[in-house]
């Protein structure tokens, strides 16, 4: 694997049904694959965040903290559509969290978690 690949989408216990990788063996393999950060993008959930964070720093490698997050499709295609996101710094984290929230609180799906785009693009620095 080239030395400069930093896997950004990777989907742990927390993404039911999805995923099987245990956020305690993540960075390790990430460390060890020469990696050095990882991206933790759950499907609409930040639950294992803070223990990616501290277990990626434990590891000495750098904790790259997102979600995929639903957007409603255009009424043609139906459904909802994933889109990865991720958070530059603090203020992006807690934008993110609040972005997640949204779409459990008041969703713009009705069978899914998503938000509308317009709904990302207020929480976010161009």
């Amino acid at each position: 694997m080239a030395a400069d690949f930093v896997h950004l989408h990777v989907h742990s216990q927390y993404s039911f049904l999805t995923s099987a990788v245990k956020l305690s063996d993540l960075p390790g393999k990430a460390k060890a694959l020469g990696m050095r950060g990882v991206g933790l993008t759950d499907v609409a959930n930040m639950y294992g965040a803070i223990r990616h964070y501290k277990t990626c720093k434990e590891k000495g490698i750098t904790p790259i903290l997102g979600c995929e997050v639903f957007i409603p499709a255009h009424q043609r295609y139906g459904g909802a559509r994933p889109l990865g996101a991720a958070a530059e710094n603090h203020d992006g984290y807690k934008n993110l969290v609040r972005i997640v929230s949204e779409g459990h609180l008041r969703s713009a799906h009705e069978y899914a978690p998503a938000v509308t785009l317009d709904f990302i693009s207020e929480r976010t620095k161009a």
